[in-house]
């Protein structure tokens, strides 16, 4: 369940070393890319959206039943190479019975470019069962560079193209700016985020403000939905995997809290709430 859906958990959103012996492996530039119909601008925000030192919970069920948790920490300010930069750390992984029969886990850390409202950096620790690997991420404007090791192979590296001088996204960087979007009711926008070795085409629309009852009580909030689509490198649809569908309800107060996120999957109705928050 969780491997399916630990972007949404996190981003809220969707969808989340060297090789042993001979020649080590090279970065190879993806294949000419197309631009994915949609919205005519993409999501975009001057200031990205997260409290320093802040730590959230969320419970994570399918179908009714829990089966997950998730959690977030964010660190202070800072400066890395020349860059003003937060470090976010995030974990997701099974629980109760769920765990017993297969123990899933995403282990996430980013930089996050305060200047740009993007992510510089991502690395990830995955694991499936008893299959593990492990992921990073450069990030840049026009794409990324991404090194995929599961372990027991070797590590695979390529060069991802986007178009337009676009950025692409991970979990935190999702959040962040979903946070900090308040445009006017009925907006449109989309982005590309990466989830685990996979991108994702998104598209958003801002639906306004409301009311919604969640694990924290009941909370004024904006409303966010969003679809998800698989992509292959050349950024066309996966037209075998199926589109996603979620919406989110974020606090309509000076926290903008990630409160619930609802998600149809493949698997069924996935939701994500938020138990705890401090700072």
């Amino acid at each position: 369940m969780l491997r399916s859906c630990a972007t949404v958990a996190i981003a809220l959103a969707g969808f989340l070393v060297s090789a042993c012996g001979g020649a080590p492996p090279v970065y190879r530039a993806s294949v000419e890319v197309v631009t994915p119909p949609g919205p005519p601008i993409p999501l975009e925000v001057e200031t990205p959206f997260f409290i320093p030192g802040e730590q959230m919970d969320w419970q994570l069920s399918l179908r009714g039943v829990v089966g997950g948790k998730a959690q977030l920490a964010i660190g202070e300010p800072g400066e890395v190479d020349g860059k003003n930069v937060l470090i976010i750390r995030s974990r997701v992984e099974t629980t109760g019975v769920a765990a017993l029969i297969k123990k899933i886990s995403d282990d996430v850390t980013s930089w996050l470019n305060l200047d740009t409202a993007a992510s510089q950096y991502m690395e990830a620790n995955m694991r499936f069962g008893t299959k593990r690997s492990h992921v990073k991420v450069k990030f840049r404007r026009g794409g990324y560079d991404m090194m995929y090791h599961r372990r027991g192979r070797r590590a695979r590296r390529w060069t991802q193209k986007l178009p337009n001088d676009l950025v692409a996204h991970e979990a935190h960087s999702v959040l962040a700016m979903l946070r900090a979007w308040r445009p006017a009711d009925g907006t449109k926008a989309y982005f590309f985020a990466v989830g685990g070795r996979r991108i994702w085409y998104n598209v958003v629309q801002y639906k306004g403000k409301g009311t919604v009852l969640t694990a924290m009580g009941k909370r004024k909030a904006i409303r966010i939905e969003g679809t998800a689509r698989r992509l292959y490198r050349n950024l066309k649809f996966n037209k075998r995997k199926k589109m996603r569908s979620y919406t989110m309800w974020i606090s309509d107060d000076e926290k903008r809290l990630p409160l619930m996120v609802t998600a149809k999957t493949e698997y069924g109705l996935v939701k994500v709430e938020l138990v705890s928050w401090q700072k």
